[in-house]
């Protein structure tokens, strides 16, 4: 009987889980949190499109492998070898791809003494792993080794070296699995990998990178995922003195602060009520538009940085669940970049939904495009590495 290996890539506000056997994706399941808890699951070739209740999306691990076990695709989860999980954490120690064992729980142990919002999912994420599947190897994947070499300048920030060496406070950007997916089918849709090239990754969490011949230049995500763009629920770019004028006026301890920033600020702060972006553009209330306008500029704002830097821009990548489904996002960023030659086809973009395709109209000097990730694929290749 062929090893079975389960692949688990959660985010912010969402899972995307997936069982390969023989090098073949056997069941895919990808979960949302929004004002339902959705999910779509794929069992070899039959699709099922759902709706699960709070108790089934806070155990969705389980939900998965009854699915997966119900349609006979796995005996019984002992036939499961390895795991592969998708770790956002900072810190030099997860900037590459390690075994999940006493080492690398000492050093999320110790991460979480002073950056628990980080690791405290992934810890109860591992915990509860190996309740379930107590034989299984599980290995970490690090969402931040695309940016391992990312250049000394966008690295540091203005803080003293010596203690940005000894605290590794460095940039080290995230989204790496969704960039390292995208340099892979960009040059199959059209026919090479562009030298300049900005990839927008926009869901729950969002990100705007600039590549050079298909490696990181720079990145808006820095020492965690809360810095660059407005998110979800995420601050993004914010005065330091800001913050702690916040802190002290509101009497918000460290821990309050973190939650803070990066549970009630983003869509959801200026909103005042959702952060789900469909729900804003859909509304005319006046600081749901706030948010969304908001949205977009800091994309634009991100995108004209970076075409600087890179001296030019030949490619506008869009992707992430908002990137690969918005074609109103898509077109309200394009259209604020027609002083760079950008020209979207409104038909191609209309029509295109979570799936590659060129979007430029014939006039446009810049490509554009929609990638649909496919970061579970990523993440089962470095296990299988």
């Amino acid at each position: 009987m062929a090893k079975k290996y389960l692949i688990i890539n959660s985010g912010s506000a969402s899972g995307k889980y997936s069982l390969y056997a023989n090098e073949k994706e056997l069941a895919y399941a990808h979960y949302e949190a929004g004002e339902q808890f959705v999910a779509q699951i794929r069992l070899g070739n039959q699709v099922e499109n759902l709706t699960i209740s709070k108790a089934e999306f806070d155990a969705l691990l389980q939900h998965f492998l009854n699915k997966v076990l119900a349609a006979n695709l796995l005996r019984t989860i002992e036939e499961i070898a390895a795991v592969g999980i998708r770790v956002v954490c900072p810190g030099i120690f997860f900037q590459r791809d390690r075994l999940i064992d006493h080492d690398f729980i000492e050093h999320l142990n110790t991460l979480a003494k002073n950056d628990p919002i980080h690791s405290q999912g992934l810890i109860l994420s591992i915990e509860n792993i190996k309740k379930i599947l107590p034989a299984a190897q599980l290995t970490g994947v690090s969402d931040s080794y695309f940016h391992a070499k990312l250049p000394k300048t966008a690295k540091y920030y203005g803080l003293p070296k010596s203690d940005s060496d000894a605290l590794e406070i460095f940039r080290f950007g995230y989204h790496g699995l969704s960039l390292e997916s995208v340099t892979e089918k960009l040059p199959r849709l059209l026919g090479q990998m562009p030298e300049k090239t900005i990839i927008c990754h926009l869901g729950s969490g969002a990100s705007i990178t600039a590549l050079k011949n298909g490696k990181s230049l720079d990145t808006s995500m820095g020492f965690s995922p809360l810095e660059g763009l407005l998110m979800s629920s995420r601050v993004g770019d914010i005065d330091a003195g800001a913050i702690i004028y916040l802190g002290r006026q509101k009497g918000l301890d460290w821990e309050k602060l973190e939650r803070y920033l990066y549970q009630q600020s983003g869509l959801l702060g200026l909103s005042d009520h959702s952060s789900d972006l469909r729900v804003l553009l859909g509304s005319e209330k006046s600081n749901d538009q706030l948010a969304v306008e908001a949205f977009v500029y800091r994309i634009v704002k991100y995108i004209g940085a970076y075409t600087a830097v890179l001296g030019g821009l030949d490619c506008l990548v869009f992707t992430g669940t908002i990137g690969e489904r918005s074609s109103i996002i898509r077109a309200r960023v394009c259209d604020k970049l027609k002083f760079l030659g950008i020209a979207l086809d409104q038909a191609k973009n209309e029509a295109a939904l979570a799936q590659d395709q060129s979007l430029e109209s014939g006039s446009s000097p810049v490509k554009i495009a929609v990638i649909a990730v496919d970061e579970n694929a990523i993440i089962f290749r470095h296990l299988r590495a």
